[in-house]
């Protein structure tokens, strides 16, 4: 059974990465590609004129590392992912990834590229205001430089991030609270759910019971 790919956008603090750990807590068949390992080293990271690293510029995604990957994965391999650190803002070694029944392709610019988005099945965008945005961002990372969220994340959001709202499937409204949340998206996958459910029980009948003849 080659997996379904799923696609988890949308800004940070909407909450993507809190329904994404719930779901795989609640369904063995759901895994994950974290956005975060395809990061490039910082090293390589354009710099914002006001000499910030800037992390929410679409070139500081290996796109290409990403849709091979996706690709593997789509075909039902097993795909070598760079292991990276976020304390360190690099790649410190590799690791691999074994498909799942249903895969959670989780980063906030997933619908970016076109390529990407040809190997996803389904995608959900997690839409919240901006000023919801920010709050959360400085309750979450108190000590973040602010310069950084009204220079660099916003704007790279209104240029990189919005327009791609329109790609997904469905919207999910991120303001609301984290249990209505994981509902809309519970509720969305539903069907992919009681699909890999009846997969898995046809392929468990025909181990259990072959064919005679």
């Amino acid at each position: 059974m080659r997996p379904i790919l799923v696609g988890v956008a949308g800004p940070s603090g909407a909450g993507k990465s809190t329904v994404c750990r719930r779901l795989i807590a609640q369904h063995p068949f759901i895994g994950r590609l974290k956005f975060d390992d395809f990061f490039c080293d910082e090293a390589d990271v354009d710099r914002h004129p006001m000499g910030f690293a800037n992390w929410d510029h679409p070139s500081s995604i290996k796109w290409g590392w990403l849709v091979r990957a996706l690709r593997d994965l789509k075909q039902g391999l097993p795909t070598e992912i760079s292991h990276y650190e976020r304390a360190v803002n690099r790649a410190t070694g590799v690791k691999q990834v074994h498909p799942a029944p249903l895969l959670l392709v989780d980063g906030y610019q997933v619908l970016y590229d076109p390529r990407v988005r040809e190997l996803l099945d389904t995608s959900l965008y997690f839409d919240l205001p901006e000023h919801i945005q920010l709050d959360r961002r400085m309750e979450r990372q108190p000590d973040v430089d602010t310069g950084y969220l009204y220079h660099v994340m916003i704007p790279a959001a209104r240029a990189y991030l919005y327009p791609t709202r329109r790609y997904a499937d469905a919207l999910i409204p991120a303001e609301l609270t984290p249990d209505e949340v994981y509902a809309h998206v519970a509720s969305r996958l539903a069907p992919m759910f009681a699909k890999i459910s009846a997969e898995e029980t046809a392929y468990a009948t025909r181990i259990l019971e072959p064919d005679n003849a």
